[in-house]
């Protein structure tokens, strides 16, 4: 995920998909240290991206 930090743009697929394969297990990870804390995954998710926000800007730009 640090290689992905630096990027200002995601330029083609491949880019793309290791940036969200990337994000699922990071995302993942994060759920499973804060069990107790969170019980939706709603909730996990939102915390996740305001917590990293320049990870759901890199999100939003390739569903564009």
């Amino acid at each position: 995920m640090k290689s992905y930090n630096p990027i200002e743009r995601i330029c083609n697929i491949k880019e793309a998909v290791g940036f969200l394969v990337a994000n699922a297990i990071n995302l993942k990870r994060f759920h499973q240290t804060n069990l107790a804390k969170y019980q939706n995954p709603k909730e996990v998710q939102f915390s996740y991206f305001r917590i990293y926000p320049q990870l759901a800007g890199k999100i939003a730009e390739i569903l564009s």
